[in-house]
């Protein structure tokens, strides 16, 4: 089974503290190569910190485009154009590109800002300019008990409601491209989310321990049909939520020492679902290499 950690917005010293908690604890997988996260990085108007950019894709973390400006209102996105879509997910994989020296073909990936997606827009700048995924669909499905999670799908096929749960969802295909969903899931207090931060003030106003119980049961829902798990996040939900970075760091350590399940980037996992791999062959899978 594959686990995502994924953050959002700009790189900054003051949230690299937290990026490098996390890689301090040398989490290895399966073949030992370390864990790897993605990083949707936006300029936030030069607030990005480049050279910190740089050192996470140094480490071998995937770094993808989370656009240039991160613009409000959020309406803005689901009515935005292919050309301005291209200023915003090109721009800034040029910037990543110049500033954080991250090669132009390796930001292979996106995701719209507020989840706020125009479809066909995004997906048509998508296509045209060589991403290979998108991660900006939410699953309408809560998963619990009764749901399986959603697999990362290619929209070779237009997505139904219940696989991209967004007014702006795309309504033609777009083949060769990926979706890599966010999944709801029950945050407690009768709240759902998608993203750490939706379940801000509910798995973590307890001890640690009732995160790491909340993490533990996304995983089991997960590991019935070994779909990619994502814990998708913003730095900032470990400053409001104090006892959830320990709770996160508890949990990885305890996966990390299972052999079928892996700590792998966004691109990764993609990678995989073009290949599919089985277990006994996953530590000579070269993608997954060190």
């Amino acid at each position: 089974m594959m686990i995502m950690l994924t953050f959002d917005d700009a790189v900054t010293s003051s949230n690299y503290v937290y990026f490098q908690t996390i890689m301090d604890q040398q989490f290895r997988n399966p073949n030992g190569c370390p864990m790897k996260m993605t990083f949707f990085v936006c300029d936030d108007g030069g607030r990005n910190d480049y050279k910190l950019t740089r050192k996470l894709f140094r480490k071998g973390h995937e770094i993808a485009s989370h656009s240039m400006s991160h613009r409000f209102p959020k309406s803005w996105w689901s009515q935005a154009s292919v050309r301005e879509y291209k200023e915003e997910f090109v721009g800034q994989r040029r910037k990543l590109s110049q500033l954080a020296g991250v090669p132009w073909e390796n930001v292979r990936g996106l995701r719209v800002p507020f989840l706020s997606i125009n479809g066909d827009s995004v997906m048509e700048m998508a296509k045209e300019n060589h991403f290979t995924y998108d991660s900006s669909c939410v699953n309408r499905l809560l998963v619990d008990s009764t749901q399986h999670a959603l697999w990362p799908y290619t929209l070779d096929f237009v997505p139904s409601g219940d696989v991209c749960d967004q007014p702006g969802r795309p309504t033609r295909s777009y083949p060769g491209i990926w979706e890599v969903p966010l999944t709801q899931y029950p945050c407690g207090d009768g709240e759902v989310g998608y993203m750490l931060d939706e379940c801000q003030g509910h798995i973590g106003k307890g001890h640690a321990t009732d995160v790491v119980s909340f993490f533990w049961r996304q995983f089991a829902h997960h590991y019935r049909t070994r779909a990619p798990m994502g814990i998708f996040t913003h730095a900032t939900f470990f400053q409001n939520e104090r006892r959830a970075l320990r709770g996160l760091l508890e949990f990885l350590r305890g996966v990390a020492l299972l052999d079928d399940v892996w700590l792998v980037s966004v691109g990764q996992v993609v990678d995989w679902m073009k290949q599919p791999t089985p277990t006994t062959s996953l530590h000579s899978f070269k993608p997954w290499k060190c």
